[in-house]
């Protein structure tokens, strides 16, 4: 073990994130060291029961979600990673939830088997260009273009896929490319001595220090009350009050708002005491993709073809709005995402409704299939029975589509709900 660096991590746990003060693991740390053995971050690992310090899951989207969840609201993410970065793993559905607030301390760790597609690309284009760092996780299992390479800040290479024989020449792949190296799964003193001199910037490994558990007691969360306020954010004017009113419903929820605020990631002179403050503090957008990071962690009561047709719905609405009419994007999105809310509950739509403050276009497209809303459910639903070309020619016309450009947006829809139905299954 190289000197001082017991220390360091021994010193990080004495604050109150101690396994011994608490009663479930939320997820583990590891640190990562730079080339003076200094901690320059951490990497946030997935661990799902109580007394064990491994990972075991099924999903990686849900691991991902409840990782990126118990970080920004059970606990204090820059205490967590003592004011560092914390490294993150990412599947190719939780970029489209990455939380603004978080882009100075969160590294964007993309997983050696995450597609490769012009979606991912346009992805990260658009993470860079709002400040996030990205990173590839386990290079060497696989072969990256260099469209991919040109978009990452770091690239992780393991040394149980790339061992010390082949390290230079992995090396030498990657020189072209302007990218930090670090080295992981690093366990011996001539693997760390072996990267220093193949110019490699930060390690990560058991010769450094094993993964350790970090603890709490997670809040639970209404499922009526997250759709509720999801609902409510959607919505074409927000209104602050309706949010605290949505929000105030659930003790739980309002507690993790306002930790999530009162974080190191926010820097004020005094602690945010109020849910209109909080709220300001975040502002809508920002609140958005925090409730969404909510709802992907929600339903795993839930089976899978009520999933699936719930996303569905949601997608192609979407879809459907996005080629049509632009500005209703996103209360189509919500009917969607709305439409077997019933089901959900094994209660009237009508009983539910009265309960949500939607507004009256989307209570009428819900309970009545009215409208331009209605309308783009109504496809939603037929598609899940019927193929394309059992859509009449008529309702194509009214829907101002070609059949083939129909084809192509359930093929979108279809893939964008596959993308999140594992995030919706966590444990």
């Amino acid at each position: 073990m190289p000197a001082g660096v017991m220390d360091m991590d021994s010193s990080a746990q004495k604050d109150s994130l101690s396994v011994a003060q608490a009663q479930v693991p939320l997820f583990a740390r590891q640190p990562i060291f730079d080339l003076d053995l200094r901690i320059v971050g951490y990497e946030l690992l997935f661990r799902g029961s109580v007394g064990g310090n491994t990972a075991s899951f099924d999903d990686g989207s849900s691991a991902s979600a409840r990782v990126l969840i118990n970080a920004l609201t059970e606990v204090d993410l820059l205490s967590v990673v003592s004011g560092k970065r914390a490294f993150v793993n990412f599947t190719l559905d939780m970029l489209s939830v990455v939380p603004d607030f978080a882009k100075k301390h969160l590294v964007i760790e993309l997983l050696e088997d995450i597609p490769l597609t012009a979606r991912l690309f346009d992805k990260l284009r658009d993470l860079r260009r709002r400040g996030y760092t990205i990173a590839i996780d386990d290079y060497g299992t696989r072969k990256y273009p260099s469209e991919l390479l040109d978009l990452v800040d770091i690239v992780k290479v393991d040394l149980l896929h790339s061992p010390l024989d082949v390290l230079a020449s992995v090396v030498d792949e990657l020189e072209p490319y302007n990218v930090q190296l670090l080295a992981e799964k690093v366990e011996t003193l001539e693997e760390y001595n072996r990267c220093r001199e193949l110019g490699f910037e930060m390690f990560q490994g058991y010769f450094f220090s094993r993964p350790r558990i970090v603890s709490g007691r997670p809040l639970g969360t209404d499922r009526t009350v997250v759709l509720d306020l999801l609902s409510t954010l959607y919505q074409s004017e927000v209104n602050i009050r309706d949010v605290v009113a949505v929000i105030q419903r659930d003790p739980s929820l309002s507690v993790k708002l306002l930790r999530l605020v009162n974080s190191a990631l926010y820097r004020r002179q005094r602690a945010i005491r109020s849910l209109q403050q909080a709220i300001a503090m975040l502002g809508i957008n920002r609140l958005r993709s925090w409730v969404t990071l909510l709802l992907l962690d929600a339903h795993s009561d839930r089976g899978k073809a009520l999933q699936e047709m719930t996303l569905f719905n949601a997608y192609m609405c979407q879809q459907l709005a996005r080629e049509t009419r632009p500005a209703m994007e996103n209360a189509a999105f919500t009917v969607g995402l709305l439409s077997c809310l019933d089901a959900f509950f094994d209660r009237p739509m009508q009983e539910l409704l009265q309960h949500l403050p939607l507004d009256e276009l989307l209570n009428h497209a819900l309970l009545e299939n009215r409208g331009r809303l209605g309308a783009w459910l109504r496809v939603a639903r037929y598609l899940e029975r019927h193929p394309i070309d059992r859509i009449s020619g008529r309702a194509l016309e009214q829907l101002g589509l070609a059949r083939a450009r129909m084809g192509e947006l359930q093929q979108q829809a279809l893939m964008e709900a596959r993308l999140f139905l594992q995030s919706l299954n966590s444990v």
